[in-house]
């Protein structure tokens, strides 16, 4: 019950500071360009510093196989997603099926994970996501680049997957350094580890004031009159995780990775789902009502998961 006390409160600021950046944009304080520009130092600063600062901790043999089980985590969780997206979403007379497996596979777990696991568990909840990140960003570039391209306009054009866009991902680059440095112990200046931290504590506002933003660019009331994206926000919010608990159940390991891992996987659909519609010729504004309802019904969907989670499994 905790827990899921802890999460509700958590969404709640989330959104009264997704709020905030809903209510700067229409009041044109933020514009496109400046989005855009906020969006890169959330990416390529805010993040990486977020992740390396989680692998700051003490090594222990203790968490060290406890972020090798949430690799497993992880990749479990994905292939859940995978078979349920798959089996639930049919290309038959569905033009929007590529974009609907995609934003069921793939949860916001740098933008909406990163915060709540860190609000729930704290560094050790961080340390752990890095695990889901790093897996998403792997089956992202590469199966999800796949599927998002055979919907593209140019059919003959032929198909290169960006492999060297994984490689150059800020959070695996972060990843990578992170892990050396807990491996080997490699101390860290204090004042540097500092400003790591304070930089990475700017995560969930901005991520938040990026969300807010990107949603005051919709239409939201046309979000709620389509009953085909409930169904697909029915599937990623709430029967993904659902499965993932169920399974959880079954797994001796530890309390902590367990309810970190199925957080992750109640989170809404990711903003990529809106970048790689456009980018791969598909249909961006359904992506976007897509996006939108699932990031919206989060505060409605994800307290009852957790609070299943902790009567479940603590």
């Amino acid at each position: 019950m905790e827990f899921a006390l802890i999460v509700g409160q958590q969404i709640i600021i989330m959104f009264l500071l997704i709020f905030v950046g809903f209510f700067a944009y229409k009041i044109k304080m933020i514009d496109r360009v400046g989005i855009k520009q906020i969006t890169d130092f959330l990416l390529y600063i805010i993040t990486p510093a977020i992740i390396l600062s989680s692998f700051t901790q003490k090594r222990t043999d203790e968490l060290l196989i406890n972020l090798l089980i949430a690799f497993g985590l992880a990749i479990l969780s994905y292939l859940v997603a995978f078979a349920v997206a798959y089996l639930l979403i049919r290309n038959k007379n569905n033009p929007n099926a590529t974009i609907e497996r995609f934003a069921i596979i793939y949860p916001n777990n740098g933008f909406m994970g990163i915060p709540l696991a860190a609000a729930v568990l704290g560094a050790e909840g961080v340390f752990y996501t890095t695990a889901f990140i790093c897996i998403g960003n792997v089956f992202t570039w590469t199966h999800g680049v796949s599927i998002m391209m055979k919907n593209r306009e140019d059919k003959n054009q032929k198909m290169k997957l960006p492999l060297f866009q994984l490689l150059l991902s800020p959070a695996l680059i972060s990843f990578l350094v992170g892990l050396i440095v807990f491996l080997f112990a490699i101390p860290i200046p204090e004042v540097l580890l500092k400003t790591i931290d304070y930089i990475g504590a700017l995560n969930t506002p901005i991520a938040m004031l990026v969300v807010g933003v990107t949603l005051a660019q919709t239409n939201i009331l046309s979000a709620f009159k389509s009953l085909k994206v409930y169904k697909v926000v029915a599937i990623s919010n709430l029967l993904i995780p659902l499965i993932v608990l169920l399974i959880s159940m079954f797994i001796p390991v530890n309390q902590n990775i367990l309810i970190n891992n199925i957080i992750i996987s109640a989170c809404p659909a990711a903003a990529m789902t809106i970048i790689f519609a456009e980018k791969y010729h598909n249909d961006a504004e359904y992506a976007t009502k897509v996006f939108t309802l699932s990031s919206l019904m989060t505060i409605i969907t994800m307290p009852p998961v957790i609070l299943f989670t902790t009567m479940l499994l603590t």
